[in-house]
């Protein structure tokens, strides 16, 4: 595992010991369905060998991410005791929920629970899929 601050690159030996001294490094890439995370992979072992460090924009930031760290913070205050309104008020502020909570549609209530599913996936284990891309 090479680690540079928050990114982090892992290789795997196989075949010969990295203990035994110099080893010949061959890249293998099957199929079109895993292959555009290993040339990523690739890029980025090019990138530290010329750099000496792995680039920020070799890492782009996860999409996803903030949609999670709601729902762990949505989760955290269900297990606090929050109501859901109290939730949506620590999520998106008392404004904007004084103006959407009791409208006819309902989609920040929705949004909220959604989110508390989706926290309550995250907590019984559904993060492992996370650490795989």
């Amino acid at each position: 595992m090479i680690v540079d601050g928050a990114r982090r690159l892992a290789l795997t030996a196989a075949g010969a010991s990295l203990a035994d001294g110099p080893v010949r490094l061959r890249y293998r890439i099957a199929g079109f369905d895993s292959a555009e995370p290993r040339v990523m992979t690739l890029r980025r072992l090019l990138a530290l060998k010329r750099l000496s460090r792995i680039p920020a924009n070799l890492y782009p930031p996860v999409r996803r991410a903030r949609r999670w760290a709601d729902a762990l913070r949505a989760h955290d205050g269900r297990r606090a005791g929050a109501s859901q309104r109290e939730i949506a008020i620590a999520l998106f502020g008392r404004a904007r929920v004084e103006r959407e909570w009791y409208e006819g549609n309902n989609d920040l209530r929705k949004t909220v629970l959604r989110l508390l599913r989706t926290g309550e996936r995250l907590v019984d284990g559904e993060w492992r899929g996370l650490l795989r891309g």
